[in-house]
């Protein structure tokens, strides 16, 4: 007795837009079931032949989207040609202005910086901190002198504010763990130069030491060999 081929149909997009097969696609998917597998290996096969069928339809959904969505664009560059004109106009009137206003803007960007710079210095006097070298043109992922930082009138606006006191609070953040970095290294300092003194002084000049010995001696350094370490 011959296997029964199961038919499975076919999804595309004409040259007038219309969609063929779609919803015999989707009449067919809803009568699909999840097999079940188990330890089966022929059961397995069919699963995977299955799952397969089922991801091209979904790929062939994709992609006659995609060309539909790609007719309709054509058909509306045809019909309404000036949206095309509109765009390519404005971009190029958009980057006139900016060449012309780049001087003015450069000039601003030096004022926006030292009042950028003003304002950190003030907060962080706010909270007990130093500035020193941090700059407002160095914040990482911020450009501060962007007019979305900025009112009409040059001044900072409430995001920008923002943007600088976050930047203090990271920075404060920074200090912090590397004093506590700096406190933990010197104490570690401390600790080694005591255990290498603390053998030196235990040592007999004029005594003759077995190699056990020397390492029951030399075994307080094992204590600042990092973990994980291993000997090239």
């Amino acid at each position: 007795m011959a296997d029964i081929i199961e038919v499975i149909p076919e999804l595309s997009v004409n040259e007038t837009g219309e969609f063929i097969g779609a919803h015999d696609v989707l009449n067919w998917l809803n009568e699909q079931v999840v097999l079940e597998v188990g330890d089966s290996s022929e059961a397995y096969k069919v699963a995977k032949k299955h799952r397969a069928e089922i991801n091209r339809l979904k790929t062939l959904a994709g992609k006659a989207r995609k060309e539909w969505l790609k007719l309709q664009e054509q058909r509306l560059d045809a019909s309404v040609p000036e949206l095309h004109m509109i765009a390519e106009l404005a971009e190029e009137l958009v980057l006139g202005y900016d060449a012309e206003t780049a001087s003015y803007r450069q000039a601003h960007k030096r004022e926006y910086l030292e009042k950028a710079q003003a304002y950190l210095e003030e907060f962080f006097v706010t909270r007990n901190w130093m500035v020193g070298e941090f700059l407002a043109e160095d914040i990482e992922g911020v450009t501060i002198t962007n007019e979305e930082f900025w009112t009409q009138t040059g001044n900072l606006n409430a995001k920008g504010k923002k943007v600088l006191q976050d930047a203090v609070r990271l920075h404060e953040l920074d200090l912090s763990k590397q004093t506590i970095l700096d406190h933990v290294e010197a104490k570690k300092e401390q600790r080694l130069g005591d255990a290498i003194y603390e053998i030196l002084t235990s040592i007999d000049k004029d005594g003759i030491y077995a190699g056990s010995d020397i390492v029951k001696i030399l075994m307080p350094l094992k204590a600042f060999i990092p973990a994980g370490y291993k000997p090239e």
